[in-house]
């Protein structure tokens, strides 16, 4: 696509829907819990059952992550498309800004493996890119990067209702 796409997935009262940008690309219905797993290895941008297979692994610039469980966030609309995503309610993890620290209320510690970067490239702004920025984006080189954490990310919940933004380029 070589340009910047806000990828949500949302899913509340059972119907799952992915959106790229503010356009709904598929809705499915589902029951499961599909994010009450204690026990899964957490990976970003690589595949949590074979991470050094690199076939499962891209080139990507990736900002503003954010896991909300126990909530769905409002479906993306023009209006709040480029907000910059922040630790709202639910928020479970969020790694946004230039650096790999986790900025939701409880944060997590993540390893990261090859050699992950953060650069000022970022769908929000190229200009202000210092200590505390919410700009920027990790830079993963689709060979050996990714960031992993032992143990689970998303606190074990009743709620099925969940969402995972984020942009990609």
């Amino acid at each position: 696509l070589y340009q910047w796409t806000k990828i949500t997935i949302r899913r509340e009262s059972g119907t799952a829907q992915l959106y790229f940008n503010t356009t709904l690309e598929a809705s499915s219905t589902n029951s499961t819990n599909l994010l009450n797993h204690t026990s899964d290895r957490p990976v970003i941008n690589a595949n949590g059952y074979q991470v050094t297979n690199v076939d499962n692994q891209s080139s990507t610039y990736m900002s503003g992550l954010r896991v909300m469980k126990g909530s769905a966030c409002s479906a993306p609309t023009t209006t709040n498309l480029l907000d910059i995503p922040t630790a709202i309610t639910n928020t479970v993890f969020l790694l946004n800004g230039n650096n790999f620290i986790d900025k939701s209320t409880t944060p997590k510690t993540f390893t990261k493996v090859g050699t992950p970067k953060i650069t000022k490239f970022s769908p929000f702004s190229d200009e202000e890119f210092g200590f505390g920025s919410s700009y920027g984006s990790a830079y993963f080189d689709g060979s050996d990067d990714y960031l992993t954490k032992s143990g689970a990310l998303l606190p074990t919940t009743s709620s099925p209702s969940f969402t995972i933004d984020m942009w990609i380029y």
